[in-house]
């Protein structure tokens, strides 16, 4: 347990002097780069309508294509219809038999729709039409680059707050006012780590809520109204994500400042003089 006990303080003092600090100071300039800038948002914008503006015109360009080739192939099928082979045993070729001719004529017509439909899917598979719609790459940018500020502060926080939860003393009746401080400066801690849990896992969300959307663009794409719920979609995680960096580089001040502030009563939370008798 001593030994625990010296690795977590040596740990938790390189996060009071170098790692929460330095989170902060990433923290501050990570809203000065060109993606989470304000200049931003108009690239964000841009894409979506470009990206949609793209998969209109080509689905508008299979949708032709393939109606071209149904009507070629409808074609192709009513002059194979009315044809008959001539009749191998030397019959008259004029007055073939009923039966026989209609189950030629039935087994060419099966034969020919088969093959149109063939024909349709390769046709639908080779033509070098995409459906497919990209995220934002600058959205996905700023979440790539806030993720993993995001788990470095998860990991400061359970660090600090196990150590100062190993300094609370023993329960004795009075003198707990540094113990209070203590409970004070663990909550703040604590709300720090869960509030960057939390921001986490809305950034899952948001591929979640963007898939929906486009899955639903995919299949309607006549619907203006699609292009812009993900336009508005991503315009709305931009601004999240300036608000989690702001959020997260205050909260770690915060803690930070309360940290030092208090660090003679988080040592030691109790004085001797609490236990003298004044006469």
């Amino acid at each position: 347990m001593e030994d625990f006990n010296v690795r977590l303080t040596e740990a938790a003092n390189r996060n009071f002097q170098d790692q929460l600090p330095d989170v902060c100071r990433r923290f501050h300039e990570m809203l000065t780069k060109e993606d989470f800038s304000p200049e931003a948002l108009a690239k964000v914008r841009s894409f979506i309508r470009e990206s949609c503006k793209r998969i209109v015109e080509e689905v508008r360009e299979k949708k032709e294509r393939k109606r071209e080739n149904s009507e070629k192939k409808a074609s192709e099928s009513d002059e194979e219809q009315y044809y008959t082979p001539m009749n191998s045993d030397g019959e008259d070729s004029s007055q073939p038999p009923k039966k026989k001719q209609k189950k030629t004529k039935f087994t060419t017509s099966r034969n020919v729709r088969s093959k149109t439909k063939c024909d349709d899917e390769d046709s639908d598979s080779d033509d070098g039409v995409t459906t497919e719609l990209e995220s934002n790459p600058h959205i996905n940018r700023m979440i790539d680059v806030l993720k993993p500020e995001l788990r470095s502060v998860v990991e400061c926080c359970n660090t600090v707050r196990a150590w100062v939860q190993l300094q609370v003393p023993e329960m004795q009746d009075g003198n707990n006012f540094g113990v209070e401080v203590q409970g004070e400066v663990l909550e703040e801690v604590r709300r720090v780590e869960s509030g960057s849990q939390a921001f986490m896992e809305a950034l899952s969300l948001y591929y979640l809520a963007r898939a929906e959307v486009a899955g639903k663009f995919a299949k309607h794409t006549g619907i203006q109204d699609y292009v812009y719920a993900l336009q508005e979609l991503d315009v709305k995680e931009f601004h999240s994500l300036r608000l989690i960096v702001r959020e997260v580089r205050n909260s770690c001040v915060t803690m930070l400042d309360m940290l030092n502030k208090n660090m003679d009563k988080i040592l030691t939370p109790r004085s001797n003089s609490g236990n003298m008798l004044v006469c």
